[in-house]
């Protein structure tokens, strides 16, 4: 398993911070859930490296952010 560029390990940090929260926040997961994206993101890191996690994690992400599209204002 290789290493990610710097460029990609800021992206990793980024997105994984962004689905962390929004998996606690809004969708009320708690973070000692086994199933909670960021627990779950670990062991695909462990078992395949980050860079293959990175890819899921952007998905993750744009999943997301479409979850959020139908939420008014006032709800977001």
């Amino acid at each position: 398993m290789g290493t990610m560029s710097p460029e990609k390990e800021a992206e990793y940090a980024e997105l994984s911070a962004f689905v962390d929260a929004w998996a606690t926040d809004v969708l009320g997961i708690e973070r000692t859930s086994e199933m909670h994206p960021s627990n779950v993101l670990v062991r695909i890191a462990a078992a395949d490296g980050k860079s293959k996690a990175l890819t899921g994690l952007r998905q993750a992400a744009n999943d997301a952010v479409e979850s959020l599209q139908d939420l008014t204002v006032a709800q977001v």
